[in-house]
């Protein structure tokens, strides 16, 4: 059955590979900026791109444990990306880094997902506008005093 004119589609909770970040020099970008935010659960880095989507990148190293229990860690975030994806604002490249493996659940860690982005999305959009205002800003003539 097909909505009627005006009413609005359901969103589809898909995960393409286009909604992944794999370039290094992305990640090595989103770093860079240094606009994080964390809980004791993940931290989450960002930056602004500008494009149409929001990507997510995932960073799970060995202290994790082996590659069964490092995969599954990235198949919860990945999950809770894709539920959540619709809730965050597009345009935004992430990475998001595990803490604490102790007790992970899929609804808690889409919670502190949703929390820690929103905050560094703030922080992100706060250091761009910060380092664009800090360019385009004329430098001052100063005259010595005499």
């Amino acid at each position: 059955m097909t909505p009627a004119h005006g009413d609005t589609q359901p969103p589809r909770f898909t995960f393409p590979k286009t909604r992944r970040l794999v370039r290094q020099g992305d990640f090595r970008s989103t770093y860079a900026l240094r606009a994080s935010a964390a809980d004791p659960r993940i931290v989450v880095y960002a930056r602004r791109t500008g494009q149409p989507i929001t990507r997510i990148g995932l960073s799970v190293g060995r202290k994790h444990g082996n590659s069964v229990c490092r995969n599954r860690i990235k198949r919860l975030l990945r999950e809770a990306f894709r539920l959540s994806r619709h809730e965050l604002p597009e345009g935004y490249d992430l990475i998001v880094v595990p803490r604490n493996v102790a007790a992970w659940s899929l609804t808690r860690l889409r919670e502190s997902l949703l929390q820690v982005a929103r905050t560094a999305i703030a922080r992100a959009d706060a250091k761009q506008k910060r380092n664009s205002a800090g360019k385009t800003a004329a430098p001052q003539n100063r005259t010595p005093d005499p």
